[in-house]
């Protein structure tokens, strides 16, 4: 862990640092690289796949809270399960960007999951279904 320049043991971290980190590192590994960001050419072709993801990323979010409201929370406890470990690790553990799209992949099936139950919600496939 390195803060302000300078190396800080583990042990050395208080419990508000740590969840800031934990916090930063998950924002950074859903949402980088900013379409901002992306000033050279060799990183445009990220960028479909940025627009993309965030598309993805929104509509799951509406699809795990369309599941958790529903019955199908308890269908839903094993693959929320894997993604809040998978991303955790991943988030925390990948130390740039392009390892952090390469590994985005190992959870994107998961999300796409999610994001196609929170399609389906929003525009009103599950309205002549019982849930």
């Amino acid at each position: 862990y390195t803060h302000s320049e300078k190396q800080v043991l583990a042990s050395q971290i208080t419990y508000a640092e740590f969840a800031n980190s934990f916090i930063k590192a998950w924002v950074y590994f859903m949402l980088k690289p900013f379409p901002w960001e992306i000033s050279k050419l060799l990183r445009l072709p990220a960028y479909p796949q940025m627009v993309l993801w965030y598309f993805l990323l929104f509509f799951s979010i509406v699809g795990i809270v369309f599941s958790l409201r529903n019955s199908l929370g308890y269908a839903a406890a094993a693959p929320l399960t894997y993604l809040f470990i998978m991303t955790s690790l991943i988030a925390v553990s990948s130390g740039n960007i392009g390892t952090a799209l390469r590994h985005r992949d190992m959870v994107s099936a998961i999300y796409l999951i999610f994001s196609a139950v929170g399609l389906i919600s929003v525009f009103g496939g599950f309205k002549n279904h019982e849930i």
